[in-house]
């Protein structure tokens, strides 16, 4: 939130720029936490246009900060075509395929990341991505279950992990109408190729966004804001960074820890308050039975539900009677759409 707030005011191109790899990187991190929640949930998929090769650059780019420096990574993408999927959940595919090939190389080695356009078995146009490893290989007698759960492919009992990597990528490209297949040459490495239907080429979903990001961010000249909103999260963090964003908009702030509060000060300014800007998750007082006490309040109030969660159909059906839902974490662009949405 902070990254995307200083990009705003931000001349200098090179600062703008490590700005926008801070604020990219939070995004495909938080993106990726979204994606396991949304699978572990078995929640339907955000479908739109996107590029494989958007996906591996995001996730490399934090991997090759973070795994053993004696693994050297390799990406090749030469994919042109586009994809009708996922993007978290393509990240998370590459990030599982990625972590997968570097714990079978303890004492280092080398991962090849590369995409390229293909034809199915079908004839029809279609993406592979390919994650190559150095490593020993995978014992044959267990290379027809890699896919199952809590199968692995470690030897090591202290390395482990829980044996549901491999798993999650195998749903992910099922639930993509795609195929998997694995190739070894034992004891030179593993590649393990996911082929997935290509849509027409075009602008891709994350360019787009990128794109109209800029453009807001280029304009400085914000639209004129005004009022009171109060903001009501547990998290002192969230409080403070959103404070910030709202006063930039041209916003007047009170911010709050708890429900009790909320309702306390909600009582005493409603008349003033434009928007209340809710967390839905907190300790004590939930925030949708707060929004639920401002309401026998004010039945006109209008609020911006945050969550690090989804929300549910049924929350949703109650959240848009008085305003709109708002995943965190969120930059100055998303919070200024959802504002105006909620003050429509």
């Amino acid at each position: 939130g902070i990254a995307s707030m200083l990009m705003i005011d931000e001349a200098d191109v090179r600062r703008r720029a490590d700005l926008q790899l801070i604020d990219e990187a939070a995004a495909s991190g938080a993106g990726l936490t979204r994606a396991l929640l949304d699978y572990s949930r078995r929640r339907p998929a955000k479908i739109e246009r996107v590029q494989m090769n958007v996906a591996a650059r995001s996730v490399l780019a934090i991997l090759a900060r973070s795994v053993d420096r004696r693994i050297a990574f390799s990406l090749e993408l030469n994919s042109q075509h586009d994809l009708s999927a996922d993007l978290a959940m393509l990240e998370q595919v590459v990030m599982n395929l990625v972590l997968n090939a570097c714990e079978s190389m303890p004492a280092g080695g080398g991962v090849t990341v590369r995409t390229f356009d293909c034809t199915d078995d079908g004839g029809n146009a279609a993406v592979a991505l390919e994650v190559q490893d150095t490593g020993p290989g995978i014992d044959p007698a267990i290379i027809d279950r890699i896919f199952e759960p809590y199968a692995t492919t470690k030897t090591d009992i202290s390395r482990r992990g829980a044996g549901l990597g491999l798993a999650t990528v195998f749903g992910i490209v099922q639930s993509h109408a795609g195929s998997i297949a694995v190739s070894v040459s034992n004891p030179s490495g593993t590649t393990i190729r996911v082929t997935l239907p290509a849509l027409p080429s075009g602008s891709t979903h994350r360019e787009l966004l990128r794109a109209g990001r800029s453009s807001f961010l280029k304009r400085k000249a914000l639209p004129e804001s005004s009022g009171l909103v109060l903001v009501v999260d547990d998290e002192a963090v969230v409080r403070e960074v959103t404070r910030r964003q709202l006063q930039s908009l041209g916003y007047s702030t009170v911010t709050v820890a708890d429900g009790n509060a909320a309702l306390e000060a909600f009582h005493r300014l409603h008349a003033q308050i434009v928007c209340v800007v809710l967390d839905m998750n907190m300790p004590g007082l939930p925030g949708l039975d707060v929004l639920r006490a401002m309401r026998k309040l004010d039945i006109d109030v209008r609020a911006l539900v945050v969550s690090g969660n989804a929300a549910s159909d049924e929350e949703l059906v109650f959240i848009r009677q008085s305003g709109a839902f708002l995943e965190k974490p969120w930059s100055v662009p998303d919070l200024l759409v959802a504002l105006a949405t909620v003050q429509r």
